[in-house]
C-alpha cells in the first residue's frame, strides 16, 4: 500500500488518462524514474515524484516535444552503455532508439534504427542481455 518509504510502496500520480507509461534512469543516478508519453511528447520525472513543469533537471522535469508518432509503442533502455536511459519507439517492425539519450532525433546514422525485427503485434521490451 501507499505509505512512507522505504517500508511502503510509492504511490505517485503522474500524467493523464491515456498516457503511455515509461520508466528509466533519466539522470544516471542509479535510480529509476517514471515518465509518460502523450501523442508525440514525453514527460520524464526528475526523481522526486512530483510534476515540477518542463525545464532543466534536477529542479524541473524533462519534456521532449517530438519523438515518435502517435500509436508507436514506447520503450526505454541504455542504448549505448553510458548509464543514461534513452527513449525509443517501435512502429510495426521498425525500432527507433535515441542512442545518446538527449531526446532529439538525428536520423538513423546518429541514432539507431532497426528494421524488420519481430512481428507487428509484438510488445517491445529492453534489458541488458548477456551475450
Amino acid at each position: 500500500g501507499c505509505g512512507t518509504l522505504p517500508a511502503q510502496d510509492a504511490c505517485i500520480s503522474f500524467g493523464n488518462p491515456g498516457d503511455q507509461p515509461i520508466a528509466g534512469d533519466w539522470d544516471n543516478d542509479g535510480f529509476v524514474e517514471i515518465g509518460v508519453r502523450r501523442n508525440r511528447s514525453w514527460y520524464l520525472d526528475n526523481g522526486n515524484g512530483t510534476w515540477d513543469g518542463c525545464g532543466s533537471p534536477p529542479a524541473q522535469d524533462t519534456c521532449i516535444d517530438t519523438f515518435g508518432n502517435p500509436g508507436d509503442q514506447v520503450l526505454a533502455g541504455d542504448w549505448n552503455g553510458d548509464g543514461f536511459t534513452g527513449i525509443g519507439v517501435k512502429r510495426g517492425r521498425a525500432w527507433f532508439l535515441d542512442r545518446n539519450a538527449d531526446g532529439l532525433w538525428y536520423g538513423c546514422t546518429s541514432d539507431q534504427c532497426i528494421f524488420g525485427w519481430g512481428t507487428v503485434p509484438d510488445k517491445p521490451i529492453s534489458g541488458r542481455w548477456k551475450p
